[in-house]
């Protein structure tokens, strides 16, 4: 069965591919870009405002050992 894409899954996958800083946007339209995006069940219009809310709560609530870094 294959891994359940949420927003925070894709974000690390963009994100462990190009080892850069990345804005929510450009987090997005990479996925739309290399496909990751494609069988994601989003029904928002701004799915990056979404990734960019799931991140600072990871942030907030991860400080000892947080996966992403603003």
């Amino acid at each position: 069965m294959p891994e359940k894409l949420t927003f925070l899954r894709l974000s690390e996958l963009v994100m462990e591919n190009l080892r850069r800083p990345l804005t929510p946007r450009e987090i997005w339209d990479l996925s739309e870009e290399i496909r990751l995006s494609h069988n994601f069940q989003s029904g928002g219009k701004t799915p990056w405002a979404t990734i960019a809310a799931q991140l600072y709560v990871d942030v907030r609530d991860h400080r000892e050992k947080p996966k992403f870094y603003q």
